[in-house]
């Protein structure tokens, strides 16, 4: 204990110096990344998400150096940051994953849309290609209003956004879909 003491001493030490604070970072990122990358792990049980997650901690924790208080380990501030981290990328699997899904609920109740029975294929491919344009937000907000039918209202307390801001959301996805579709169509 007081060996990892002395220790942060040390780095906090290196790194408030302007002429050692970029190799005290340095040593501060290999004493605790594989710690913090086996914690990160265990949240996100995901290599890529792990590694930008990680990455995240350290640009963070760099930034914001000086609102470190030294009442704590560093270790436990970094693994405060990284937390954070895990959760954030957990949340954009999770978006994507509901994006994936209502692609695929798309793709299986086409039958239900009215389009043509000969090159139906196309037309699917041209409104995925047509949503692949849009921002994630408007993919996201599009997809909850367009494929799951949810109320505006709805959509607005899921994404604690204002209703207003989904409705104009939407109506720009929309507007963007339909005008690659007239653009790209036959």
């Amino acid at each position: 204990m007081l060996h990892n003491q002395l220790r942060d001493q040390a780095l906090l030490e290196m790194i408030g110096n302007p002429d050692t604070a970029r190799l005290g970072f340095r040593q501060l990122v290999e004493e605790y990344q594989q710690k913090l990358y086996a914690h990160i792990f265990r949240i996100t049980g995901n290599h890529d998400d792990t590694d930008d997650a990680l990455q995240e901690t350290f640009i963070k924790a760099w930034k914001k150096l000086g609102t470190f208080r030294k009442e704590s380990p560093i270790y436990s501030w970094l693994l405060s940051i990284a937390n954070n981290e895990a959760l954030s990328c957990l949340r954009k699997r999770k978006m994507r994953n509901i994006m994936t899904l209502n692609l695929i609920n798309y793709q299986s109740n086409t039958s239900s849309v009215q389009m043509p029975a000969s090159g139906s294929s196309e037309i699917e491919k041209q409104f995925e290609k047509a949503l692949e344009t849009l921002a994630a937000k408007q993919r996201i907000i599009f997809g909850m209003r367009y494929f799951d039918e949810l109320p505006y209202a709805e959509i607005a307390r899921i994404l604690n956004k204002s209703a207003g801001t989904v409705k104009s959301t939407y109506h720009q996805a929309h507007l963007k879909i339909s005008q690659y579709l007239k653009n790209h169509g036959e």
